[in-house]
């Protein structure tokens, strides 16, 4: 198959159903991730707002729970309401979209990716992929957020940090919701990730030889399509908030990212 994104626009899915656990509500200020607040607007409202001043981005879809929608649904060209789960609300985001050939996939927490940030990465996404995901190295992570908590995945090669915009051709999202939904709860735990894509792997992982490639070959073999990991020079496409603590260091950085 060829690549088809390069020339033209692309629709956006952004799945936002995240909701706070009780005991984060407090710090968050809000029972819905999308809602909390960054200085004078929600961290979804400015995630679309970024990608709004991005030449390249045609439709925004946001699949959300409806106090969310209440408050930033006008925001989207597409509006449906949370379906229970991260993979499902993408699917309902790609029909709402009537499935592009491709789509890019954002987050609604994640308050630093510009346009510039985003260009950035499509100008290194291979023509013959068919799923790029985005990544940068721990140590400019930690250059760029001093003292911000990360998670990071390591390999033989150094430590990444899985960014939070990726590009996919929308017929490899389809028909794979068992595998998204495992993949979706194992995300933000690196063991349980590498034991989702294979014995080998988890054991490549365990004794720290694990390579960026393995990674991109077992995620092409489970999906049938070519895979590739996209480093970023720059660590905004990795910072998102998942509770208070980042929720405070994104407050604390906010000068740095008009």
């Amino acid at each position: 198959m060829t690549s088809t994104w390069a020339a033209g626009r692309l629709d956006v899915a952004m799945p936002a159903g995240g909701r706070v656990r009780p005991d984060r509500v407090r710090g968050m200020g809000t029972e819905y991730k999308p809602l909390a607040r960054l200085g004078n607007e929600y961290l979804s409202q400015r995630a679309i707002r970024n990608l709004r001043q991005w030449p390249r981005v045609n439709r925004i879809a946001l699949a959300a729970p409806p106090p969310v929608l209440r408050e930033i649904g006008v925001l989207a060209d597409r509006a449906v309401e949370d379906h229970g789960s991260g993979p499902a609300n993408l699917q309902a985001c790609l029909e709402a979209l009537d499935l592009p050939p491709w789509v890019l996939l954002a987050g609604c927490d994640t308050p630093f990716i510009s346009a510039d940030v985003g260009e950035q990465f499509l100008e290194r996404c291979p023509a013959e992929a068919d799923l790029c995901f985005s990544y940068v190295a721990a140590e400019r992570y930690e250059a760029e957020f001093p003292g911000s908590p990360y998670l990071a995945l390591p390999l033989r090669g150094g430590r990444i940090v899985f960014g939070s915009l990726h590009l996919a051709r929308t017929s490899v999202l389809q028909g794979r919701r068992d595998l998204f939904e495992r993949a979706f709860s194992a995300r933000k735990k690196p063991w349980r990730m590498a034991r989702l894509i294979g014995l080998s792997a988890a054991v490549k992982f365990a004794t720290r030889r694990l390579t960026l490639g393995d990674v991109e070959a077992r995620v092409g073999r489970l999906l049938g399509c070519a895979c590739v990991g996209v480093e970023s020079p720059d660590a905004a496409i990795a910072f998102d908030v998942d509770k208070p603590d980042h929720l405070l260091d994104a407050h604390r950085f906010l000068a740095n990212y008009p």
